[in-house]
């Protein structure tokens, strides 16, 4: 969850504004044994370079995903971008060998960032101690955009190593419109109290009006009689009277 929710644009240029990371997990432990999916003697012999994981099934089945996904050592560097990644960053190749936490969108506040920086890592430090598949929110920048993703974590084994496979699911247009609707919502709750503002200044204009016509109406009864009283004293007074 997030303070803002905008357009990738406008996100770039919020001022003063902290993605929050937000988590959240079920009840099963379970890390994902891929050892099946390598060939036995490159792991085991140590001799297994990461960097060539598009070669074996494993790799294969990520680059088949719909969505980009990444492989983190456990100390959050990236060992693998597939090839749904070339939908954010110019080129998979550029985010080999980055901290993850590279890619996320600070703010320019130095406090806030770093403490957002410490969220983030104590998430995934979390997610391999855990080993509790997870769900979280956050606004990642690639190539100076920025995307608000929805990230989906799961630890994953490679030989005697484990290893965090993390698929990123590009959530902005679903933000602006959930944005859009929150300030559409509060416009209308504004709106309803100014009119409800004036419905009161209204009612009480109309009391007030009412008030006045009461008294009037009091007094114009009051004239009446007293101009009756006046008329039987001048026909009294007048000649042909008793």
């Amino acid at each position: 969850m997030f303070e803002t929710a905008q357009d990738p644009s406008m996100i770039a240029h919020t001022e003063g504004t902290a993605p929050r990371l937000s988590e959240t997990g079920d009840l099963s432990t379970q890390t994902i044994d891929v050892n099946s999916l390598f060939n036995p003697e490159l792991y085991e012999t140590r001799s297994f370079d990461l960097r060539s994981i598009e070669t074996t099934s494993f790799g294969k089945i990520l680059d088949a995903l719909p969505l980009p996904a990444l492989v983190l050592d456990q100390a959050h560097y990236i060992v693998f971008a597939n090839q749904s990644c070339s939908r954010m960053a110019a080129g998979c190749d550029q985010l080999r060998g980055r901290n993850f936490t590279d890619l996320v969108a600070s703010p320019r506040n130095a406090d806030r960032a770093r403490a957002l920086i410490d969220k983030t890592e104590v998430l995934l430090e979390r997610t391999f101690a855990t080993r509790k598949p997870r769900v979280a929110e956050a606004i990642l920048e690639f190539d100076e955009q920025r995307i608000w993703t929805r990230l989906h974590l799961r630890t994953v084994r490679i030989g005697s190593s484990k290893y965090l496979l993390v698929m990123i699911e590009n959530v902005t247009s679903e933000k602006t419109r959930e944005k859009m609707i929150e300030r559409e919502q509060t416009r209308i709750l504004e709106q309803n109290r100014e009119l409800e503002e004036q419905v009161r200044g209204l009612t009480s204009q109309l009391g007030e009006t009412r008030e006045k016509l009461h008294d009037s109406t009091r007094r114009l009864a009051q004239l009446k009689e007293a101009l009756k009283i006046e008329r039987q004293k001048v026909e009294t007074l007048s000649p042909g009277g008793d």
